[in-house]
């Protein structure tokens, strides 16, 4: 219970930092494997006409992503130009690494405390081990909420969880700090008011 506890803290730190973690990962191509021999589409839908097919083993690099998990990936293959399904892949990395991504879902007013929802995943290949720390950041760009903690028994990839902040100011950006670097981004959008 204690680990779920820390890792849904690290997920809302790491998560705050949602939009900078989107950034960093479309400033560099993302690359897919196929595990089987699977089918390209002319597009992303269900349906779509087959335009071809990629036997197991091929890399593939992303030139889109119809959403960061699920749904389709954009590439070429032989020539052609389409689309296959990314449940049908796995992800690929040149070098083997960590890759921390953060999504923020937004916030809500609960009387007078902003709750904050993040995300936090490892989108790379081998697992993150070390110290994550998050800052809530006003307005006037002071920082009024701080934590670290420590991931020394790894977050595995494809893991990781949501979490949630409450503070008593509003919060507009965040940033997560790793031993890779930092995700910076806004705290997200306003959901509801209770």
């Amino acid at each position: 219970m204690v680990k779920v506890i820390r890792i849904v803290s690290i997920c809302i730190f790491v998560c705050s930092f949602a939009s900078t973690a989107i950034s960093q990962a479309s400033s560099s191509v993302r690359k897919f494997q196929t595990t089987y021999k699977i089918e390209m589409y002319a597009e992303p839908q269900v349906g779509a006409k087959t335009i071809g097919n990629i036997p197991a083993g091929v890399i593939l690099e992303a030139l889109q992503e119809t959403e960061r998990y699920g749904g389709y990936v954009k590439v070429t293959y032989k020539k052609k130009i389409g689309y296959i399904f990314k449940a049908e892949v796995q992800r690929y990395m040149d070098t083997p690494a960590p890759e921390l991504a953060c999504w923020s879902n937004g916030y809500k007013i609960i009387g007078s405390v902003y709750r904050y929802f993040f995300v936090l995943r490892n989108d790379g290949t081998l697992s993150y081990q070390g110290n994550i720390t998050i800052r809530l950041f006003d307005r006037g760009d002071k920082v009024i909420f701080e934590k670290t903690a420590d991931y020394s028994d790894g977050i595995k990839p494809e893991t990781g969880g949501q979490f949630l902040i409450d503070t008593s100011v509003e919060a507009t950006r965040f940033e997560l700090e790793h031993k890779d670097g930092k995700i910076r981004g806004s705290t997200g959008k306003f959901i509801e008011r209770l």
